[in-house]
């Protein structure tokens, strides 16, 4: 059954991979014969976006819609609630896979390419990436169920709650990952670019933020966010598999 919904997934979105394509064809030749790094920053924006794209189509709507299938006949096929919200996970990881590709070879295309890179920074890189999409695609799955909810028959004190609690969330998760990676990446830089004899005028001229991205944010929060992760697909796949 899986192989039905790529399938019409593909046929769905086939616009939107050809853009891809035909960007990503345009951006790597930037890069390679013009040497716009700046170009693989855009189209890595462009793959974030593209993954967003399909998520209200693919969880499927709670209300009449003739843009996106029933949610409520996804809920009725033959299949266990928890295999079926497994195959939802998997059709909107297709969507992310452009953007994990390119993350994934970010280390050697970019700041890392001729730096001794250690075992620890790249474990810790792909760790952190593989937790940050794995957040951001059940932060989009946890957004949209949660505007269901707002949109549903609350009381205006209950809504005013969804909805300071959405923008917190919705806000707060990419704001706390962005702090793991900006810090990763200028540690990386300091330590890579700055003499060791310069290196401790540096650290002393340095601002409140640069001191606070020095601290093992990376170290901290990606590992509080595998356990996040853990918990919040439990949740999305209790609050999907029952709808309003």
């Amino acid at each position: 059954m899986i192989l039905h919904f790529l399938k019409r997934d593909l046929l769905d979105f086939k616009i939107g991979w050809l853009f891809i394509g035909f960007l990503t064809i345009l951006c790597v030749l930037s890069a390679k014969f013009w040497e716009n790094t700046w170009s693989l920053g855009i189209l890595f924006y462009v793959y974030v976006l593209f993954g967003m794209l399909p998520i209200q189509a693919i969880l499927g709507s709670v209300w009449r819609s003739q843009h996106r299938l029933s949610r409520h006949f996804l809920l009725s096929l033959p299949l266990p609630h928890k295999n079926l919200f497994l195959i939802q996970n998997v059709r909107l990881l297709i969507f992310a896979l452009p953007a994990m590709v390119l993350g994934s070879l970010s280390p050697f295309l970019s700041l890392w390419e001729d730096s001794s890179v250690t075992v620890h920074l790249l474990n810790l890189y792909y760790f952190g990436l593989v937790i940050s999409v794995g957040l951001f695609g059940q932060l989009m799955i946890w957004t949209t169920l949660e505007q269901e909810h707002i949109a549903s028959n609350l009381l205006k004190v209950a809504r005013l709650r969804a909805q300071i609690r959405l923008f917190v969330l919705f806000a707060g998760i990419p704001l706390v990952l962005g702090m793991a990676w900006a810090g990763l990446y200028y540690r990386e830089i300091l330590f890579k670019f700055i003499p060791p004899e310069e290196l401790e005028v540096v650290l002393s001229q340095s601002t409140e933020m640069q001191r606070f991205l020095l601290l093992p944010l990376a170290e901290c929060i990606f590992p509080l966010g595998f356990l996040c992760l853990i918990f919040w697909i439990f949740h999305n796949r209790r609050r999907w598999c029952v709808t309003l």
